[in-house]
């Protein structure tokens, strides 16, 4: 406070730009003591208020000026009154994390580098990081967070219709580390090499779902389709045939006229019975443990030209031609345990409901049979089955 009075820097000044703070008792006392205090500067190069990292390993990692006038943490971004001629001059910015990222970016010739102040990017952060039409860069930790904090921000920079890429920092590490460590030419690689924005959105978005589970696929075919949806039509188009290829369904599912809400019946379709049929046997024969849970549920002749194949898995003869075949077909896969019973579920509901079909032009039933299994179908084991459960085998079928 002594210095603050020698400088004629008023207390209410020096509170208002977050040098000091008011406690409980009305005291008054340092914010940024035991940091490191970084002054940042509006984008004129007038300085607007302070941030400081401890070096104390104290909780709040970044503590910065409270916001005012002058200080809108969402509006600024550090290091930008420095690097704006590079950015202007190379049209290129590069967004990182913290501002000893920008400072080690800078010290490696990386002129171009800012950070955001402790928040996300923002839409009011829009109209700066316009300024001169750079290809925006965002070079984040590789962590949790900064998985996160990149796809939040790609997804609103790509809406706005921004040129750019995201990039990854490996094994924990962050820019900081990496340039610390000498390897300025491995971060330069990095930043040549970063992934398109709507290539990185489109990947972490769908990949973040179960696309074994038709369910899950649904939900991913959604939150994918309303993303290209708030891009322009040409983008939108472009980046079409890469969401089909990702999720695994044909592109026409895009079109304008596609109702979200009705596409789960297409999904759990889209696989053939022949497909699934091949991929619970040979999930069968990787996972023999999982065969009791499976016959609770299904009859051996139920598989059709494959119950032969499956009657040989149960007899164990592994040595059998077929199995071997299938063991390394690429036309199966090997599920999850939770994967088997899905396609099992979506199994059983069209082999049932093309039983229902037929049940009324079998002549080996009486009457009163017919109408009994018809009637289990439709009130009993379809419904059950489509409302997730799975029904164990009657041997009267």
């Amino acid at each position: 406070m002594h210095f603050l009075n020698s400088a004629l820097l008023p207390l209410p000044k020096a509170l208002e730009a977050g040098i000091i703070a008011q406690g409980e008792g009305g005291g008054y006392y340092a914010r940024l003591v035991e940091r490191i205090t970084f002054p940042i500067f509006s984008t004129s190069g007038a300085a607007v208020g302070f941030g400081g990292r401890t070096i104390t390993n104290h909780p709040a990692k970044y503590i910065n000026s409270p916001q005012t006038k002058l200080f809108n943490k969402s509006r600024l971004l550090y290091g930008y009154d420095l690097a704006k001629e590079s950015i202007y001059k190379n049209k290129k910015l590069i967004v990182c994390e913290g501002y000893l990222d920008v400072v080690m970016f800078h010290q490696a010739g990386f002129t171009e580098a800012v950070a955001s102040m402790g928040t996300a990017l923002t839409p009011e952060h829009l109209p700066l990081l316009r300024k001169g039409d750079p290809k925006i860069i965002l070079a984040y930790d590789g962590d949790k967070a900064g998985v996160a904090a990149a796809l939040k921000a790609a997804q609103m920079l790509s809406v706005a219709n921004f040129d750019g890429g995201v990039v990854l920092f490996p094994d924990g590490q962050d820019p900081a580390d990496l340039i610390a460590k000498g390897q300025s030419e491995e971060v330069a690689k990095l930043l040549r090499e970063a992934k398109p924005l709507i290539p990185f959105v489109l990947e972490k978005i769908i990949y973040a779902y179960d696309l074994n589970d038709p369910r899950a696929k649904e939900a991913a075919f959604g939150t994918a389709k309303q993303f290209l949806e708030s891009l322009s039509q040409i983008i939108k188009d472009s980046y079409i045939p890469m969401a089909a290829t990702l999720l695994g369904v044909s592109p026409a599912y895009f079109g304008k006229q596609t109702n979200v809400a009705k596409v789960k019946d297409s999904f759990s379709q889209q696989r053939d019975d022949t497909s699934i049929q091949l991929s619970i046997l040979k999930t069968l024969l990787e996972k023999p443990e999982l065969i009791d849970g499976v016959l609770d549920v299904v009859d051996v002749d139920m598989f059709g030209d494959y119950s032969t194949l499956f009657t040989a898995l149960l007899n164990g003869e592994y040595e059998n031609p077929s199995l071997v075949g299938l063991s390394i077909s690429e036309d199966a896969q090997v599920m999850s345990e939770e994967g088997l019973f899905i396609d099992l579920r979506n199994f059983l509901i069209r082999y049932y409901k093309k039983k229902l079909k037929m049940l009324p032009r079998d002549t080996s039933l009486s009457s009163d049979k017919k109408m009994f299994l018809i009637r289990k179908l439709r009130t009993d084991i379809i419904p059950r089955l489509e409302k997730g459960e799975l029904i164990s085998y009657d041997t009267n079928w």
